[in-house]
């Protein structure tokens, strides 16, 4: 089979995927739905066959979440491989793991281009930065770290950042390039040890940093904002980082946001 056989069956692969993470998403909302209506009908019993209900309905949306999980690390893989191969892969519409938002910054190349953060409501915090409402609240903004940081000038410029405790305690400078912490991808499990993402990225480090250091909540200040490409520091970060560990990030422009671990790119 000629290999641009093998692309257009991988994409097809991809897009039957997309398909059924589509189905999923429906299902779940419509089993939500139904558990909402339940509830208005029902005000005020506290029958226990109706909390049986709520309690069933409430355990199959788990389910098919964890499917949806399962799935997008299926669509991430199928990727990666295109990539160790020689083809290019389009990720089909919300193939990406269930996390954030989307633009690029592509890495392999040495190249970054900038990105603006992503679009979320937002509400001020006491520092002015503004945190995503209805996200994990931001760790405290300490000053001082994020201002010492260097303007990058260019979009091929390095990223540069400073992680420290929650409390604002220096734990170490991080930049991005191959020489960092998350050099080989310590603590993580294939496809995550192929991400440029979890690997080179200054995000990255970070969250390895946190792995070998066994942190369980840390804070981030970057002169970048972190890359939203399919496999990019956004859609990432929660598989690489322990599972309830919280990274607050806080970045130029006011941006905030914080990465919840659900360790499932964990070894």
């Amino acid at each position: 089979m000629g290999l641009d056989e093998v692309a257009a069956g991988l994409q097809t692969v991809l897009e039957q995927i997309a398909r059924q993470r589509a189905g999923l998403a429906a299902a779940v909302s419509s089993v939500n739905a139904a558990s909402n209506r339940l509830r208005a009908v029902t005000a005020g019993s506290g029958h226990i066959l109706v909390r049986q209900t709520l309690a069933a309905a409430a355990a199959s949306t788990t389910r098919l979440r964890e499917a949806d999980r399962q799935l997008a690390e299926a669509t991430m893989a199928i990727i990666e491989y295109g990539k160790a191969i020689g083809v290019v892969l389009t990720p089909p519409r919300d193939s990406a793991p269930p996390a954030a938002a989307a633009s690029t910054r592509p890495e392999a190349t040495g190249s970054r281009r900038e990105v603006s953060p992503p679009a979320r409501a937002a509400a001020e915090t006491a520092s002015g930065q503004s945190t995503p409402t209805g996200d994990a609240a931001p760790a405290p903004y300490v000053p001082g770290f994020l201002e010492s940081l260097p303007v990058r000038r260019s979009a091929d410029a390095p990223t540069d950042g400073v992680i420290t405790t929650t409390d604002g305690e220096r734990i170490s400078d991080v930049h991005s390039g191959k020489g960092g912490p998350g050099k080989g991808g310590p603590g993580l499990r294939p496809p995550f040890t192929h991400y440029v993402s979890a690997l080179d990225h200054a995000e990255g480090h970070a969250a390895a940093l946190m792995r070998t250091h066994g942190l369980t909540a840390a804070t981030l200040y970057l002169n970048n904002t972190p890359c939203v490409e399919p496999m990019g520091c956004d859609r990432v970060l929660p598989y690489v980082l322990p599972e309830d560990a919280t990274l607050t990030v806080y970045g130029p422009n006011r941006y905030v946001t914080v990465y919840r671990g659900n360790g499932k790119g964990l070894a």
